[in-house]
């Protein structure tokens, strides 16, 4: 799956030109899921993609239709051009999944002893109003939403999973996002935040069935039907050796790449594209995933 975001600029938002003090522009191609890993292993190591800066050889003019009828007028080059139209965040509301989470939420601190709730918030990364407020999108643009979790989350150092092991670990819970038809592509990742790498991930391809070990035995009233086919419920630990629900490692020192015993983990849920592909998904209509910390 691939998702690239090519768009007109407006000089209302781009400030173009070679000086010192005019914008710059960065391409952003998403790649995702490669179906042959071959061919992917080909395209990263020389992704086929080529960027030109072009002057145009003589005076270009622009084509714009007349609001009263069919025919175009041709206009001389000006410093102003049309600002684009970007796609809409649609997307149906995923609240008639909230009791499923809450039962799912139940099941998991039955089967766990859960000392926290971190949740997750919605991180609002809108290019144009990052550009225009001066602030940093990360060079983002609107194909994806995004959730974080808190920024101050550690995970121990465990070398046995075993009931006498002190150290913790989280369960993590959420919409599928791919499931509900909200999205193309549903992920949780987690960063080593101090030095901003990526070290794990978990993603809709491995969603299904993951929560239906906690919810074998529940019911929920609401209008989701079979809430655990919408749902996830992962576990994030340092070993995931002898562990019967769906489990990701985060990699400890010396491995590379890997999250110190002390060092934050950032937890980033993103939600690709909705299913007609013109842009990310609405947060707003999302339910946010919840990150359990448990310490048995």
């Amino acid at each position: 799956q691939t998702s690239a975001e090519f768009t007109h600029t407006s000089t209302g938002l781009y400030n173009a030109g070679l000086d010192a003090d005019k914008d710059t522009l960065m391409l952003l191609s998403r790649v995702a899921i490669f179906q042959n890993e071959t061919a992917g292993n080909r395209y990263l190591q020389n992704p086929p993609v080529l960027v030109f800066r072009v002057t145009p050889n003589q005076p270009v003019t622009i084509t714009l239709p007349q609001p009263s009828d069919d025919k175009h007028t041709e206009l001389t080059p000006q410093p102003h051009y049309p600002t684009p139209n970007r796609a809409e965040r649609t997307t149906r509301s995923e609240e008639i999944f909230r009791t499923a989470l809450d039962t799912l939420e139940n099941a998991v601190r039955a089967a766990h002893t859960i000392r926290e709730n971190f949740g997750a918030q919605v991180l609002p990364l809108d290019g144009n109003h990052c550009i225009r407020s001066s602030i940093s999108c990360v060079g983002d643009n609107p194909d994806t939403a995004y959730a974080v979790s808190a920024t101050n989350v550690t995970l121990p150092q465990s070398l046995t999973n075993d009931e006498s092991s002190s150290a913790g670990y989280f369960v993590v819970i959420g919409v599928n996002h791919a499931a509900t038809n909200s999205s193309q592509y549903s992920e949780l990742g987690s960063i080593d935040l101090r030095t901003g790498t990526g070290v794990a991930s978990f993603d809709n391809r491995r969603m299904p069935g993951s929560a239906e070990p906690y919810l074998l035995n529940e019911t929920t009233n609401d209008a989701s039907g079979d809430a655990a086919k919408y749902l996830y419920a992962i576990m994030v630990r340092r070993n995931c050796t002898g562990i019967l629900q769906r489990c990701v490692e985060i990699p400890s020192p010396p491995t590379f790449p890997n999250v110190g015993f002390d060092d934050p983990i950032l937890f980033v849920f993103r939600a690709v594209l909705s299913p007609r592909g013109r842009s990310g998904p609405d947060p707003s209509a999302l339910l946010p995933a919840r990150v359990l910390y448990a310490h048995d």
